[in-house]
């Protein structure tokens, strides 16, 4: 009953929001415990937040099989447009207002 990922673990069902589209992370809306701490269990509601390496020798080191930032993206202008042309849709789609689209105009890599 959890709803479907894609292969970076972030949802693809229901108003997928400009941030999760253009990931700079896997976002999860729950968060689990580890190891030695009832593993497996749920920990409050507040989900995760995983980031994604900045760079691929960074995420071969951490042995991360999801893409690094600069492997997903050319710089921040690439994300930038990327996040608008999202925004840009679901505005289209009546699923987002114009004022909170212009709002990922100032979105910036981490």
């Amino acid at each position: 009953m959890l709803p479907r990922v894609n292969a970076d673990g972030n949802g693809i069902d229901g108003v997928v929001l400009p941030e999760v589209a253009v990931p700079v992370a896997t976002y999860s809306g729950r968060n689990t415990r580890a190891a030695g701490f009832a593993q497996g269990e749920l920990c409050h509601t507040l989900g995760s937040y995983m980031p994604f390496a900045k760079t691929e020798a960074e995420r071969k080191a951490n042995g991360d099989p999801r893409p690094s930032i600069a492997e997903r993206y050319r710089d921040n202008a690439d994300y930038q447009s990327r996040l608008l042309a999202v925004a840009q849709q679901l505005v289209q789609d009546r699923l987002m207002l114009v004022p909170d689209a212009e709002d990922y105009r100032a979105s910036t890599l981490p």
